[in-house]
């Protein structure tokens, strides 16, 4: 933890921004209080997440006046991971769902790369390479045992340097309107 106080805004308040815990106690001084629902999520590390936080800064008080400004919502279903991998070897692209009460057949997988490119596809529970670029043609390897599970991750062989990128996995429910993300940072090194 930081000891080392924030800048100040042009109006002399100091944002001292802490994590979602107990609210700080604080006299004239910004503190940042988060609201969550009861949402969860578990990432492939089992962290907890909370999907939607709302941010409220509450300025100290300013002339007798107590001013409330919300900042927005953060969608945090969206978690990233960064792996790195070398020219010629193979990485596993993690993404895994929280949601375990939807039958297998009802699930849709879509991986992307940067966006746009269509990496691999798993549509009710069944691997799918239909839309598939063919630069990953032969390149994926997936773990169909671990649907089960709810684990959706993906091998990647045979990197290379056009690979590098982020990739997202897109959970989607058929009867269950939220879609589930989970980002992907991938670092090619070699020559």
């Amino acid at each position: 933890m930081s000891t080392e106080a924030p800048p100040k805004f042009s109006s002399g308040i100091r944002l001292h921004i802490t994590e979602p815990t107990k609210l700080p106690e604080c006299q004239n001084h910004t503190v940042v209080k988060y609201i969550e629902e009861n949402h969860t999520v578990v990432n492939h590390t089992d962290q907890i997440q909370k999907p939607w936080m709302i941010i409220i800064i509450v300025s100290g008080l300013m002339h007798g006046v107590l001013v409330f400004v919300v900042i927005g919502v953060i969608n945090k279903v969206s978690l990233q991971n960064t792996v790195v991998g070398f020219i010629g070897s193979s990485v596993v692209l993690p993404c895994s769902s929280a949601k375990h009460d939807f039958k297998l057949e009802d699930i849709n997988v879509h991986w992307r790369q940067n966006g746009r490119i269509h990496v691999y596809d798993i549509i009710k529970g069944k691997d799918s390479v239909a839309d598939q670029d063919p630069q990953y043609k032969n390149r994926i390897k997936t773990f169909p045992e671990e649907y089960e599970r709810r684990n959706f991750s993906i091998k990647l062989n045979n990197l290379t340097h056009a690979d590098a990128g982020e990739f997202s996995c897109f959970i989607t429910h058929s009867s269950h309107f939220k879609q589930e993300t989970e980002t992907v940072r991938l670092f090619i090194n070699g020559v």
